[in-house]
């Protein structure tokens, strides 16, 4: 009864919660980084003041409806998440980026957009919570020492590696946009590809700082702070939390660059194609006598894996598919300039007409100097 409580006042604050989303984004997109900073501390601290405040009240029957400490927990976590909101959409009035009319919120191309974005981002979180599902439903059959082992691991991986690497996920759907345009696909700009560049580099350099930060807690004093079973401490295993922290920035990077780039297929195929991987892969270990929690995180260690390949193949192939249209339109406007030359009256001005229609080598309207080196 105490959980179902606490799940069903925490249920209340989803719509906080996703709306306070998706103001974090708007501020994201104009380089604002510091008002959802702001949010997530103020929302934190009212939640630790709300904790003190309610918990003893709730034990001491003096709050109506809440008859435990766990249903007063669960209410100042939910009122700390509508005060944040409040904040966020506060911060966004102030800085002009609150609709005004909301009557004239949308059209249809806008829905129509969203929609279009909404459907294989669905698909990728169901995919996602699939696949982990189906690695802690098999770790649980282990015993209750691998499932304590299970919630452990999950900690360190949701905390050490895809929280802190998230980041460039949302950089890069920050800072790509400025350098290219949806309405030209096929035109790679030069600042795109180097801002690129830049991200890949620090997400590679972030991820070998994830693997060193991440390296004490593989200690028996580290692990002590989660449990105090040694036969819990010695199913941890960290081996497999190091690799994904060392490749989870630069696929978070190229997932990003995907969406930026508008690959939402490339993306469900991508998901699509590392569940089954890892699927099959868990699958032969219970069936080939190798379960072990162990293995079942080196599982995931390769659907990690199989999605930065996938991705960073996806993002390649978007770059060389517009390289060679750039090409073919480069050719087709310069075999164009060379027939007005030669079919052109005795008098007129070449040397004047081709200094203002020169078709440069970087191309002006469709630039080429990126496009003929190779992306990493």
């Amino acid at each position: 009864a105490p959980a179902a409580r606490y799940l069903r006042l925490r249920a209340a604050s989803a719509i906080a919660f996703h709306v306070s989303a998706v103001c974090g984004a708007a501020h994201f997109a104009k380089k604002d980084s510091k008002t959802p900073l702001y949010t997530i501390l103020f929302a934190g601290l009212a939640n630790c003041l709300g904790d003190r405040v309610l918990c003893p009240l709730a034990e001491s029957g003096r709050l109506p409806g809440i008859p435990d400490a766990i249903g007063a927990a669960a209410l100042a976590t939910t009122a700390a998440q509508f005060l944040g909101l409040g904040f966020t959409l506060l911060a966004l009035k102030q800085t002009k980026r609150l609709p005004r009319v909301w009557a004239r919120r949308g059209t249809g191309t806008t829905s129509g957009a969203f929609l279009a974005f909404a459907g294989p981002v669905s698909q990728l979180l169901w995919c996602r919570i699939a696949i982990y599902a189906y690695v802690g439903r098999c770790a649980s059959l282990l015993g209750a020492a691998a499932g304590a082992a299970q919630q452990i691991m999950s900690t360190l991986f949701w905390g050490s590696t895809t929280l802190s690497a998230e980041p460039f996920n949302t950089a890069g759907q920050t800072f790509l946009p400025d350098h290219y345009d949806p309405e030209t696909p096929d035109v790679i700009t030069p600042r795109f590809r180097l801002t690129l560049q830049r991200l890949l580099d620090s997400s590679l350099l972030w991820g070998l700082a994830i693997t060193l930060g991440t390296w004490p807690l593989k200690s028996e004093k580290a692990l002590s702070a989660f449990t105090t079973s040694k036969d819990v401490m010695n199913l941890v295993a960290i081996g497999p939390i190091l690799a994904v922290g060392a490749i989870i920035a630069p696929m978070l990077t190229a997932e990003g660059t995907l969406v930026v780039l508008g690959e939402f297929q490339w993306l469900v195929r991508s998901m699509v194609f590392s569940s089954f991987v890892t699927y099959g892969l868990v699958t032969w270990l219970r069936n080939a006598g190798r379960a072990s929690i162990a293995n079942y995180w080196w599982a995931t260690v390769t659907f990690t894996a199989c999605r930065l390949v996938c991705n960073m193949v996806g993002v390649r192939t978007h770059v060389r598919r517009a390289r060679v249209k750039n090409f073919a339109e480069y050719r087709r406007e310069k075999r164009e300039a060379e027939l007005r030359l030669r079919t052109c009256p005795p008098w007129f001005d070449k040397k004047q007409w081709v200094a203002k229609h020169k078709v440069p080598a970087t191309g002006r309207s469709y630039p080429m100097d990126i496009e003929y080196e190779r992306i990493p």
